[in-house]
């Protein structure tokens, strides 16, 4: 029996892309950075938009491995 997710407002009634999606693209993201100043000390990430410091925290997971 397969329940259905409880989503904070009533008119959501699917998910469009996973939590598991996002994760991966972010996982990618930090990979192509990576690869993309490997050789150089200069990298700043910089949020812009309200909300982009859980995104940047994310994605700096991933540039600092």
């Amino acid at each position: 029996m397969e329940t259905q997710p409880k989503f904070p407002y009533a008119f959501i009634d699917k998910v469009i892309i996973t939590r598991e999606d996002i994760e991966k693209r972010v996982h990618d993201l930090g990979n192509q950075i990576m690869q993309d100043y490997k050789d150089s000390d200069k990298l700043l990430l910089l949020g812009l938009l309200r909300g982009s410091v859980v995104f940047l925290t994310d994605l700096m997971r991933y540039v600092s491995r």
